[in-house]
């Protein structure tokens, strides 16, 4: 049987043009829908990746949008123990 990965869709931090309200909401909806598919698998991201407020650390990301290596290596980590 076929399995997808789903990966949360990660906070920004400081971007006018996204909002972590509308990326909460999305995360929602298809954590939501992974639910009604038995072939797709949820992955949520931990808490690392959230400040207090909500957003994206300040040094999990250079622009407020892209991940810094630091990210990157987080990421990777949760992956590979979520991916066995």
């Amino acid at each position: 049987m076929l399995k997808l990965s789903c990966l949360s869709v990660p906070p920004v931090r400081g971007r006018i043009d996204r909002s972590n309200t509308v990326i909460k909401s999305l995360n929602i909806s298809l954590k939501e829908l992974s639910t009604e598919i038995s072939q797709l698998e949820w992955i949520e991201l931990s808490p690392y990746f959230y400040d207090k407020f909500g957003n994206l650390p300040a040094d999990f990301t250079y622009d407020g949008l892209h991940f810094s290596e630091k990210a990157y290596q987080q990421l990777e980590l949760e992956l590979s123990q979520k991916l066995l």
